[in-house]
């Protein structure tokens, strides 16, 4: 997954999550975070993925993850996802080199 197709996941999970954007990439693609805060005083669990430009299947699992956890009870825990850390790897890898070049 690169970072277009992780944008229409936004757009699907953004009802379940606290979505912002919590940096950029060297090419200047939008890096997210996905926030689910049960409580305040709960402590918060990190989930990433994404990190190693020929290993962006972890954020497919990652989003699919999310997906499943919006029909889950309340946690005991916060949770944040980064699923796709290294947008402009996982964009060579999945659209080539052009693609990255002309970002």
């Amino acid at each position: 997954m690169d970072n277009v197709e992780l944008e229409f996941y936004i757009k699907k999970l953004k009802k379940f999550y606290e979505i912002k954007v919590i940096g950029k990439s060297v090419l200047g693609r939008n890096i997210y975070a996905f926030n689910k805060q049960y409580n305040e005083n709960f402590k918060w669990a990190l989930v990433s993925g994404g990190i190693h430009a020929r290993e962006h299947i972890s954020t497919d699992l990652i989003v699919l993850f999310m997906k499943r956890l919006t029909h889950l009870e309340e946690q005991k825990f916060n949770i944040s996802f980064v699923p796709l850390l290294n947008p402009d790897g996982a964009d060579l890898v999945i659209n080539g080199l052009k693609n990255v070049a002309t970002a």
